[in-house]
């Protein structure tokens, strides 16, 4: 009997990942049989919808009751002599409200679903959050990144009680890099970090190995927290890694139109300050568990650099615009 897993989020980047590394494994034999349920509110934008190992959802996370009715709907079709849960599995990628934006629902949805996770057995359940700076200075967080904080202590909250939660906290995705929208975000981290601020990059499609090892091996990773990230690197070594692997420059945008943005801009400004408390937390020791969290991510499948990413998988030069839900006129008036 193929193990059931629920993908929330299933066509942003990271679902969009992990249900292409749950199809198409490419050399990574999988011990285990699946059937991938991909909840989303936009059906057309699924990938692979003709594959009879998926099943596409349709559900509102504001409605709750669909989300209950979802749950209910997979127990009562499950067959499966090892439990009464219908998915054995659930991996929660919630979208990013956008910068200087109240994140209450996400808070909200990430919780509910952890909720059900536990009352309807779920026997891993894998929530996908965002790097920060530790504990330390977690009373710090705003809007999404303080959402995010409460969700992961909601899951730790329930382990007791029986939730089997795994935490992964990927880097800034290399896909950020790509569009019109990459030009000028190289242009704003230029001028927002110090020279020697370090940032984790990390590709999607290793998102999407990394949950379908934790999911193959749910057992070792019950109740951890995991950095997924393919390097740390300045930006500075991030624009050197772009050109050598391309022949081009990552970013033709003037610095000083960056730290203009910068200056009309509080999300973008609580964005540096955000990944410059990071880099001083694991460069000072201030966030001592990070080491083992980032083994523990790289215990999990090979995670490209910035330049295997380039060469593998690939810039796209384009001119069309498409970065965490920031608008191109948001971005210039300070309305993000």
């Amino acid at each position: 009997m193929p193990r059931k897993i629920l993908v929330v989020g299933a066509t942003g980047k990271q679902g969009r990942a992990i249900i292409q590394a749950f199809l198409t494994p490419g050399e990574t034999k999988l011990e285990h049989e699946y059937h991938v349920y991909a909840l989303t509110r936009h059906v057309g934008r699924l990938n692979w919808a003709d594959d009879p190992r998926l099943t596409a959802l349709t559900g509102d996370l504001d409605d709750a009751e669909s989300i209950v009715q979802i749950f209910k709907n997979a127990q009562a079709d499950s067959h499966s002599p090892e439990s009464t849960a219908g998915f054995w599995g659930v991996v929660v990628i919630l979208a990013y409200p956008g910068l200087s934006t109240n994140a209450d629902g996400e808070e909200r949805q990430g919780k509910m679903l952890a909720d059900l996770a536990l009352e309807y057995g779920v026997q891993s359940f894998i929530y996908s959050s965002g790097s920060r700076a530790g504990p330390k200075y977690e009373h710090l967080l705003t809007l999404s990144g303080q959402a995010k904080a409460a969700i992961e202590n909601h899951c730790k909250d329930l382990g007791p009680k029986g939730l089997s939660w795994t935490i992964i906290r990927p880097g800034f995705f290399m896909e950020n890099f790509n569009d019109l929208s990459g030009s000028i975000l190289a242009a704003i981290l230029k001028a927002g970090l110090s020279k020697n601020t370090t940032f984790g990059l990390i590709g999607s499609k290793d998102v999407g190995k990394a949950v379908v090892a934790i999911f193959e091996n749910h057992e070792k990773f019950c109740h951890k927290e995991l950095a997924i990230m393919g390097q740390i690197s300045t930006i500075s070594e991030v624009t050197a890694d772009h050109l050598a692997a391309t022949g081009q420059h990552l970013s033709l945008t003037p610095t000083l139109l960056g730290w203009a943005l910068l200056k009309l801009n509080a999300g973008l400004q609580d964005m540096i300050q955000s990944m410059e408390r990071s880099h001083r937390a694991r460069s000072q020791g201030e966030y001592p568990s990070f080491q083992k969290e980032l083994e523990a991510g790289s215990s999990l499948s090979h995670l490209q650099t910035y330049s295997e990413w380039l060469t593998q998988d690939g810039w796209q030069e384009s001119n069309a615009w498409g970065w965490n839900q920031v608008s191109f006129a948001k971005l210039f008036t300070g309305r993000s």
